[in-house]
């Protein structure tokens, strides 16, 4: 199985790469200042960037892949057949959305200005994204499940150390840059247990999973933060991913790893509400298939 070849050509992925890192910039690029906050300037960069983000796409020739069959997939059955999956999507969106939502809470409630907090955010988002490809390889030698509980296990002892110490806010970037792999590496792990026509159908399960988390996070992280101080945020982060990293672990153990050749290839993956690329079956022998 792979990304149809409109995705996984070399011609596209440097320009997927250009999009997704200036789309990135846009959001984060001004940094907030007495001038910026009465100045329309600030809105006029982040547009302009969202339109330059597009250039490598449009110079881009490659055909249009066709669309496979898909085959939608209950919430129910996916679960039963790829547990650590779907709750994994559920954690990435508890924890993600917390992260996005109320670190900046978090930096102002410690003294950062608010240069601090945008600049914080933009390396926040990199980092994540840079994360997933050594942790995203490794996931292919050594398992999607193990690597989701290790990164889980991770996960929570640094929020643990950030929620007690409270040190300096670089320290928040592990945490925050940890929050991204989960996803992807959920997403790895369901798709390895699909047929190719299932792939597309099963993404918008998955979404729907990442969304659910996405809603309870911050309503539950911001009720921590009120009770408990700034820090509640890292106790409830760290809470959510101790528990996702033993669940993940004692299904290792008890659930038989899929053969290596049935496995896919991890790919770079942010949640999003329809998948850029189609999924197609694929005609070579590759050992994972």
């Amino acid at each position: 199985m792979r990304i149809a070849s409109a995705v996984a050509s070399s011609r596209l992925l440097l320009p997927l790469a250009a999009y997704a890192a200036l789309a990135s910039l846009a959001h984060y690029e001004v940094r907030p200042s007495a001038a910026a906050e009465t100045s329309y300037l600030a809105f006029l960069a982040a547009g302009v960037l969202h339109v330059v983000a597009l250039i490598p796409i449009s110079l881009t020739h490659v055909q249009q892949p066709e669309t496979p069959p898909t085959e939608r997939i209950p919430v129910r059955e996916l679960a039963s057949r790829s547990q650590v999956g779907v709750v994994g999507c559920a954690v990435s969106g508890i924890i993600t959305s917390s992260v996005l939502t109320l670190s900046p809470l978090y930096l102002a409630g410690r003294g950062r200005s608010l240069a601090q907090v945008a600049t914080f955010m933009l390396v926040l988002v990199a980092s994540g994204l840079l994360l997933q490809w050594p942790l995203g390889r490794l996931s292919d030698r050594v398992g999607r499940r193990p690597v989701l509980a290790d990164v889980g296990a991770i996960l929570a002892a640094v929020a643990t150390y950030v929620a007690v110490a409270a040190p300096s806010h670089l320290m928040l970037l592990p945490s925050g840059a940890l929050a991204f792999i989960v996803y992807p590496l959920a997403l790895a792990a369901t798709n390895d247990l699909l047929q190719p026509g299932e792939m597309v159908g099963a993404s918008g399960t998955l979404v729907l999973a990442f969304g659910a988390g996405s809603a309870l996070g911050p309503i539950v992280g911001a009720s921590t933060m009120h009770e408990v101080g700034p820090g509640g945020l890292f106790y409830w982060i760290a809470a959510v991913a101790a528990l996702f990293s033993l669940f993940s672990g004692v299904r290792t153990l008890i659930r038989q790893a899929i053969p290596r050749r049935l496995w896919s290839v991890f790919v770079f993956a942010l949640p999003q509400v329809a998948p850029k690329g189609q999924l197609l079956p694929d005609d070579s022998e590759d050992d994972r298939g």
